[in-house]
């Protein structure tokens, strides 16, 4: 009989092992390689006061980890090749399940949430000593970017991805512009507003990694930077001469050149729809001085840029006599770069 690859794949707060998003991850697994996938039904002990579901994220774990030890033992299967997916409060319940597992191979934890879990004592938090690599993708969510996120802002892995700076998801939000319109019901759009806010920003690194899964040709390269205002203004656009200053969002991020390194901060923007990958490249722009005094004193440019196999138009604000640097991002895999047009 041939032996599968184990993968399992865990569950977040407020789920149960049937909600459809874990049936296509599972069937986005089983697409992208020979695995075993199970999924953790734990919707009645995540499905309570917080307090209480924070302390079942121990008990499930600890299941977690009897059930795959027992694989061990009596089947020989190879727990470095076992990798624990946990949304939210999931991905609590796969350090734990990492904690009583001795070397298993991989966790990926998709926005782990609430903070406040991440503030106890270290033998109780996700950290890169619970597997052999440890990922997470972190995009928040807060409500009307006024109530702070309850998700983990800190790395807590080897790399950890930080999409979109890590909250406030591109397409996620209504403004309150709509909010406000009389031509809608208020009661109706505040309803719509609450639920979009706190569960779309929360939910996208799941669909981010299924996208990364069954959409190969475009590869989520991640970059390492010290903050997102850097990584906005193009100064960490270069993965290295090792490539060690780049990863790749989802299943492939595990062949990160160099795992001896803990909290690693990559960044990376998306679309705001799907598809959600995205191409980034970073625009230099030098200005000059205009000589007449009654000169404005910047403008807007239309650039096009065209590469072998695709191309973009983007604007940009400029002012004189500056030289501007940004990365701008493209749904179109342009290729190699033949021409940049001033429009």
């Amino acid at each position: 009989m041939k032996t599968r690859k184990p993968n399992s794949s865990f569950t977040a707060f407020t789920h149960n092992g049937y909600r459809q998003w874990l049936k296509d991850m599972a069937a986005a697994l089983l697409q992208y390689g020979d695995y075993n996938v199970l999924r953790v039904d734990w919707g009645q002990g995540s499905l309570t006061l917080p307090d209480q579901a924070l302390a079942n994220t121990k008990v499930v774990g600890e299941e977690i980890a009897y059930f795959v030890n027992t694989l061990k033992g009596e089947l020989n299967v190879n727990v470095s090749k076992c990798h624990c997916i946990g949304h939210s409060m999931g991905g609590y319940v796969c350090g734990f399940a990492g904690q009583g597992i001795d070397k298993l191979g991989r966790i990926t934890a998709l926005d782990p949430a609430p903070k406040e879990f991440f503030e106890v004592e270290n033998n109780e938090k996700l950290d890169p000593s619970d597997a052999e690599f440890v990922d997470a993708i972190h995009t928040g969510f807060s409500l009307l970017n006024i109530l702070p996120s309850i998700a983990v802002p800190q790395p807590v892995g080897h790399l950890d991805f930080y999409v979109n700076e890590g909250h406030y998801q591109t397409g996620c939000y209504l403004s309150l512009t709509s909010l406000l319109n009389p031509t809608n019901n208020l009661e109706e759009n505040l309803i719509d507003l609450v639920a979009n806010e706190v569960t779309c920003g929360h939910l996208r690194p799941i669909f981010y990694y299924i996208e990364s899964i069954l959409e190969p040709s475009c590869q989520w390269v991640s970059y390492e930077c010290s903050s997102f205002e850097r990584f906005q203004k193009g100064e960490c656009a270069s993965c290295g001469t090792d490539s060690s200053k780049c990863g790749l969002l989802g299943p492939r991020a595990i062949e990160y050149t160099d795992k001896s390194r803990e909290k690693v901060v990559l960044f990376i923007k998306t679309a705001a729809e799907s598809p959600f990958c995205v191409q980034h490249y970073v625009v230099s722009i030098s200005t000059g001085i205009i000589v007449q005094d009654e000169s404005p004193s910047g403008g807007v440019i239309t650039f096009e840029v065209i590469g072998s196999t695709g191309y973009f138009t983007e604007k940009l604000e400029i002012k004189k006599n500056i030289t501007l640097q940004t990365i701008r991002k493209s749904l179109k895999i342009l290729g190699k770069i033949s021409a940049i047009l001033i429009l």
